[in-house]
């Protein structure tokens, strides 16, 4: 599982975005590019394969959010994108006609019910999506760099 030098420097982990109720909704800007990771068991972390050998995979996207849970919480929660929330957000991502996630995008996730239970699992939960890509002209403005003076350099360290 790979994660950023910053995220890791500045405490590590983002609290995972929780579907307890259905019609519960989870809406954010997303804040950190989606990256492509091995899934894990749960319980013992090791990284989960297909029969094949092949690894199971699934998108973390973080959402910078509302969400609060105590007074140190910046609202940042992580999806994990695999299973029917994939399917729904490909769909939503097809439908806003964008070629993917982007940073700047808005992602909002709702869990809509369960599907049909089988065997000893859970019932899957269904989820609908809505995607709206950043704004071009908002994405460029905020990734040209300001113009350093040279009384704000690193002179006075």
């Amino acid at each position: 599982m790979t994660q950023d030098a910053n995220e890791y420097l500045m405490g590590g982990g983002v609290k995972s975005a929780k579907f307890e109720k259905k019609g519960q909704v989870v809406k954010g800007i997303i804040v950190r590019k989606p990256e492509l990771q091995q899934q894990r068991d749960f319980d013992s972390q090791k990284p989960l394969t297909w029969d094949d050998g092949s690894p199971r995979q699934q998108i973390k996207v973080v959402l910078k959010t509302d969400a609060k849970d105590d007074e140190d919480d910046n609202g940042e929660r992580a999806l994990y994108l695999k299973g029917g929330l994939l399917k729904a957000v490909q769909a939503a991502v097809k439908k806003a006609d964008a070629k993917g996630l982007e940073v700047g995008g808005m992602l909002a996730i709702k869990y809509t019910g369960d599907g049909e239970k089988k065997g000893k699992l859970n019932p899957p939960k269904l989820y609908a999506a809505k995607y709206e890509a950043p704004d071009p002209m908002a994405v460029a403005a905020a990734s040209e760099p300001e113009e350093v003076k040279e009384e704000e350099g690193l002179d006075d360290f």
